[in-house]
């Protein structure tokens, strides 16, 4: 019984945090509350919270990523107010003449750039180029927050990738043509589960004639583009100049684009200080802190408080078998953390140790990573403590369990490609 009494603590965090949903309480105020019952179940004291907590509020990565979602949600607001994101999306649809292609586009070309909140960026494009069709507003918001994610199997400027190939020494040539069978299946899967009320994909036509006004109407989020990558390029050079905390820092490039892209619209279209005040005071400011923050408060309570290791000694105790092992522990640890990154780093070396394979065989571990991997993001794309799920529900005002059941379904289609991808590779 106390092999499993860790999975038991952890159902107990999730009926909280279910109940605390069922209030309607802001996701971040909801983990922040979460976190003591959680602290308290895992042996941490008072004084273990208080330090953890004041941790995850002071680490710099957590201030810059709640810098850059407020930053972006005033750069949306002024780019939907001047007009300019109506003109892209009539513009995209002249060029390409198909909603379901225009509401395909939009969170995928975002999804390149994996900044976060990247979904929450690509929201009002969705709801505009979604205007005056059947979809509804949960639709809507798991379009958004699908197409945002497709590419994280594939693009190797996601960190999940770029840990793997580095810690295993497995090249990313060696990966993407296992992984990229994942992408296709879940953009395959999108288009089966979410564009029902649409028309056929085949029925579309191109005019490249429209290309320059299109590329015109970008112009904002090509700047943003521009000088992002711009600046994590020469970041790194001022070293000497600058803490390591902001050159080495993933968020504030992307903070010094978004910046550069608002205040190109600003001056484009002549806004006062007063209007952009008004935009900024209209962005939800104390809300959206209190998303980040409450996420990453919750997340570094789970793994200081030794939460994450516990279940998974705990699944390992219940003596599952090592094929569902391999699919359950991931998916739950996934829906947890509610992050890539963290997730795979501690599900995939507790995989390897338990099915007993040599950390160095790259070939044995490959076909282990493909299914981790899927399994994990499933966890992480159900959970509605995912930060661009959060943020995406709210900017929509759709319903949890609404996207939960389109997610659900949707994913069948990786998640089934990844284990026929395991089972082919294993031969």
């Amino acid at each position: 019984m106390t092999d499993i009494l860790p999975l038991i603590k952890i159902f107990v965090i999730l009926a909280v945090i279910g109940w605390f949903i069922r209030l309607k309480l802001n996701i971040g105020v909801n983990l922040f509350l979460a976190s003591i019952p959680l602290a308290f179940l895992f042996n941490f004291d008072a004084r273990d919270w208080l330090q953890s907590a004041a941790e995850a509020l002071s680490y710099m990565p957590t201030l810059t990523l709640a810098a850059v979602i407020i930053s972006i949600s005033v750069f949306c607001r002024i780019w939907k107010a001047t007009g300019r994101m109506d003109e892209l999306v009539r513009s995209f649809a002249e060029l390409v003449s198909s909603r379901r292609l225009s509401l395909m586009f939009f969170p995928s070309i975002v999804g390149l750039l994996p900044m976060p909140g990247g979904a929450f960026f690509s929201a009002p494009l969705v709801q505009a180029a979604a205007r005056k069709t059947s979809l509804t507003v949960d639709d809507q918001a798991t379009i958004n927050y699908w197409f945002r994610h497709v590419w994280e199997f594939v693009w190797p400027l996601y960190p999940a990738m770029l840990w793997f190939s580095e810690t295993y020494k497995v090249p990313l040539v060696r990966i993407i043509p296992y992984s990229g069978v994942i992408t296709l299946s879940a953009i395959i899967g999108g288009n089966v589960v979410l564009f029902r009320r649409l028309g056929s994909l085949a029925d579309f036509s191109i005019h490249l004639k429209k290309l320059p006004a299109f590329l015109k109407t970008l112009s904002p989020l090509l700047i943003l583009a521009f000088i992002a990558i711009t600046s994590a390029t020469t970041l790194p050079l001022l070293h000497t100049l600058l803490p390591e905390s902001i050159y080495s820092s993933q968020n504030i490039p992307l903070m010094i684009g978004v910046v550069c892209a608002t205040l190109f619209l600003v001056i484009r279209n002549h806004l006062s200080l007063k209007t952009v005040n008004q935009h900024i005071r209209s962005a939800d400011v104390p809300g959206l802190a209190a998303i980040v923050l409450g996420v990453m408060i919750f997340k570094e309570m789970l793994t200081d408080s030794g939460a994450a290791t516990d279940i998974g000694a705990a699944f390992q105790a219940v003596h599952i078998p090592a094929p569902l092992f391999v699919v359950v522990f991931p998916l739950f640890l996934g829906a947890l953390l509610s992050y890539t990154m963290s997730s795979l780093s501690i599900a995939l070396p507790i995989v390897i140790a338990s099915v007993g394979i040599n950390p160095a065989d790259m070939q044995a571990i490959l076909p282990y990573f493909i299914l981790v991997f899927a399994s994990t993001f499933f966890g992480v794309m159900l959970t509605p403590l995912h930060a661009c799920f959060a943020l995406t529900r709210e900017y929509f005002q759709a319903s949890w369990g609404g996207m939960l059941k389109r997610v659900a379904p949707a994913y069948l289609f990786p998640m089934t490609a990844a284990i026929i991808m395991f089972v082919l590779m294993k031969q």
